[in-house]
C-alpha cells in the first residue's frame, strides 16, 4: 500500500478560503493526506536574515486556521498534517494533526525531534541532507518509539531536482539497514521519478502542489504538481495497486476458463 501525501507548502497564499480549496483539492484527487508548513519567521532565520526574514513573514500560516483546517479536512475524508520548525510549532498543533514531519534541514534539531516523539501522532522525517553517522543518531532515538509509525523519506532539497540527481537507490539501502517505512519526497514533478520510487521500496509519496491557478507563491521554483498531471499520476498509482491483488491459486480464479484447456493427447478442446 502506499500512501500519498499531498504538500501545500505555501501555496495557502496567507489566504484562508485557497488553503480550504488546497484541502478540497487534494481530497478530490484521492490523495491520502493533505500537509501544511508551520513556522514564523523568527524560529527560521537568525535575526541578520533580513530579508530571509521578510519573505517567511509573508508566507506564514496563522495559529488560529489549525483548528479550521483540521475539521474542514477531516469534513472532506482526508488526513491533515504539519511540517513544523520549532517545539513552539508542535505544541500549536498538536490537538489538530494526523502526522507531524521534520524537514531535511531540521535533521540536527533533536529537540524538535524529541518534542515530536513526545506526541501519539505519526512521526515523518526527510534524510535529504543526514550524513550515514547522522541517520544512525536519528534512528536510535525512532527506535525508542517503536509504538507509533515513523516514516523516514529520502529526497534531494533542490527545487526543482533533475531526475539524474534523485539518487533512487537510496530508497533500497534505507530498507535494508533501517527498521522504518522508507518514502520519497518528490521535487522533480516526474511521473518516472514517482513509479521508479515504488519500485525501489518507497512506501510513501510526498508531493508538492497547487490549484490550477498555478498562483502559489512556491510554485515559481518549479517543484510543484499541477491537478491534471496529479490526477493521471494517482489513477496510475490506484490501478497499481488494484492490479497487483493477492497470491491466490490461479486454477481456483480460472475454473470456467480451464475447461477450454487443449488436452496434451491431441492438442485439441473438447468442451
Amino acid at each position: 500500500m502506499i500512501d500519498l501525501i499531498l504538500e501545500v507548502g505555501s501555496n495557502h497564499n496567507c489566504e484562508i478560503e485557497r488553503a480550504y480549496k488546497l484541502i478540497e483539492t487534494a481530497a478530490f484527487l484521492g490523495a491520502d493526506y493533505v500537509k501544511f508548513q508551520l513556522f514564523t519567521a523568527e524560529t527560521l532565520y537568525a535575526p541578520e536574515c533580513i530579508k530571509e526574514r521578510k519573505y517567511a513573514k509573508k508566507r506564514e500560516l496563522p495559529i488560529e486556521w489549525i483548528p479550521k483546517l483540521y475539521t474542514y479536512a477531516h469534513s472532506q475524508g482526508i488526513k491533515i498534517g504539519y511540517s513544523v520548525f520549532s517545539k513552539e510549532a508542535v505544541e500549536s498543533v498538536k490537538d489538530y494533526t494526523d502526522f507531524l514531519k521534520v524537514s531535511s534541514f531540521d535533521i540536527l534539531r533533536l529537540d524538535l525531534i524529541k518534542e515530536c516523539l513526545k506526541t501519539d501522532k505519526t512521526f515523518m522525517i526527510s534524510l535529504g541532507l543526514a550524513s550515514r553517522e547522522e541517520m544512525n543518531i536519528i534512528d536510535k532515538h525512532t527506535c525508542e518509539k517503536l509504538n507509533r509509525r515513523i516514516v523516514f523519506f529520502h529526497c534531494i532539497p533542490k527545487y526543482p531536482t533533475d531526475p539524474s540527481e534523485c539518487n533512487l537507490s537510496l530508497i533500497k539501502y534505507y530498507k535494508e539497514n533501517y527498521p522504518d517505512e522508507i518514502g520519497w519526497s518528490d521535487h522533480t514533478r516526474e511521473e518516472g521519478v514517482i513509479l521508479e520510487a515504488i519500485r525501489q521500496g518507497a512506501t510513501a509519496i510526498e508531493l508538492h502542489f497547487d490549484l490550477v491557478d498555478q498562483a502559489g507563491c512556491e510554485t515559481q521554483y518549479g517543484h510543484c504538481w499541477s491537478p491534471s498531471r496529479l490526477h493521471f499520476l494517482i489513477r496510475t498509482l490506484r490501478t497499481m495497486k488494484e492490479a497487483t491483488g493477492e497470491v491466490i491459486e490461479p486454477n481456483e480464479v480460472f475454473k470456467e476458463q480451464r475447461k477450454l484447456l487443449a488436452w496434451p493427447s491431441d492438442g485439441l478442446r473438447h468442451m
